[in-house]
């Protein structure tokens, strides 16, 4: 897969200095990994080099690779790699610069958290290839949320207004968890419109208070007009109101969004519902009675799915990481997170690539809400102006990014 789009949160002045460049040789590690004129993904794809190809170069303090031809590739996308001088001697020290700062177990945010710093604790380390500063054995934490300026006097853990923010829920309906990621249990659900205020944690939730965390992806910086503000009405019918049909031989309604809820009314195969979806999936039918898109199909009108709707259901689960064979928001392979999406949105697809791109119509080009195909491989969400989403390898996350090279095929989902 190509390298990801998705840039870091800008460091702030004097993040961290740049390591002098280093002489390393490697092997390319991934199927096709894409040789760009500058290094970062921002800059255009000049090449290719399969896997096995070697490379040699010099290695950038930000992990990218400058080859004798003057182009470049990511460090990441290299294994076997020597170095003749090496920048892990290199001691740092270096100060939290957001409100939560993770801690994890590897040095990227594929590895598990260990541990959180507040904003402002001084952090003393080595510097790896890639950029991350290496605390201690097992104690990693990225330069872009480490700043080199100590903080000021009594602001190191003060919890500054200037890090507390104020938002809106933007979906039907917004779960609150208990921590910060779609892997921790809802603890309440907020209606669309509703105000939120709390402090950014390096992944980008909001923590409201201890124990309760929301998702930025459904959160809006403009407060809704007075009229729909917290007011508990219904979104507007032709914007967000679906109609589905029950699968199951018996569907529960039950009394809230999830099947921690009581089941509050039981509806036969075939039995036509139609409300508002929330964030989770679920099916609003009304005040109080909410049914699972798990056990829904989309409506036999004929009429096509919304590209707008399956965007932003796709959007839902920007930040979970890759994983081989997932299907869950424990982690996605590109196919399980393709046929996740649909299937929120009441549709089945099959679920590997080659059998998905067969269940589709071929078009010649995408709409928003498309499948595009790199041959039986790969597959993301068309997004439009030649943006898709998707979840493209290990060690990337779901994110919506310009798409690459190699698209074979575009597919019509319905």
């Amino acid at each position: 897969m190509a390298p990801s789009t998705r840039r870091l949160p800008a460091s702030p002045a004097g993040a961290f200095l740049p390591l002098a460049p280093s002489r390393v040789s490697g092997k390319v590690n991934v199927t096709m990994a894409n040789v760009r004129s500058g290094p970062s993904t921002g800059y255009r794809v000049t090449g290719q080099m399969r896997r096995g190809a070697t490379v040699s170069g010099t290695k950038s303090s930000n992990g990218w690779i400058k080859m004798s031809n003057g182009s470049y590739i990511s460090g990441s996308l290299i294994s076997g790699s020597t170095s003749s001088s090496s920048s892990s001697s290199r001691t740092l020290t270096r100060y939290v610069n957001v409100s939560s700062g993770n801690v994890r177990s590897g040095a990227s945010t594929s590895h598990r958290v260990v541990k959180s710093l507040s904003r402002g604790t001084k952090v003393t380390g080595t510097v790896r290839s890639n950029g991350w500063i290496r605390i201690r054995s097992g104690q990693y934490i990225s330069p872009s949320i480490l700043t080199s300026r100590a903080p000021s006097s009594g602001s190191s853990s003060s919890g500054s207004s200037s890090s507390t923010v104020t938002r809106y829920v933007t979906a039907t309906a917004g779960n609150v968890r208990s921590g910060a990621s779609t892997s921790h249990r809802v603890v309440k659900t907020l209606r669309k419109g509703t105000r939120v205020r709390g402090t950014v944690s390096s992944n980008g939730w909001i923590r409201i208070k201890s124990g309760q965390y929301i998702s930025s992806v459904i959160l809006s910086s403009r407060a809704p007009s007075s009229s729909s503000r917290d007011s508990g009405r219904s979104p507007s019918p032709s914007a967000s109101t679906v109609t589905r049909y029950v699968t199951a031989s018996s569907g529960n309604v039950r009394s809230g969004a999830g099947t921690s809820y009581q089941v509050v009314d039981s509806l036969r195969r075939n039995t036509k519902v139609t409300g508002t979806l929330t964030s989770n999936g679920w099916l609003r039918i009304s005040s109080g009675r909410y049914i699972s898109s798990n056990i829904l199909r989309g409506s036999t009108s004929g009429s096509s799915l919304s590209g707008d709707a399956v965007i932003a259901e796709a959007r839902k689960y920007t930040g979970i990481m890759y994983r081989y064979g997932g299907t869950t928001t424990s982690g996605f392979d590109c196919s399980g997170y393709t046929q996740y999406v649909f299937k929120r949105l009441g549709v089945v697809l099959p679920r590997v690539v080659s059998q998905q791109k067969a269940a589709t119509t071929r078009v010649s080009s995408p709409k928003v809400g498309d499948l595009v195909f790199w041959g039986t491989h790969h597959v993301a969400i068309y997004a439009g102006n030649g943006y898709i989403y998707d979840s493209g390898r290990s060690g990337l996350p779901v994110q919506k990014r310009r798409m690459f090279s190699g698209v074979t095929s575009y597919g019509r989902v319905g």
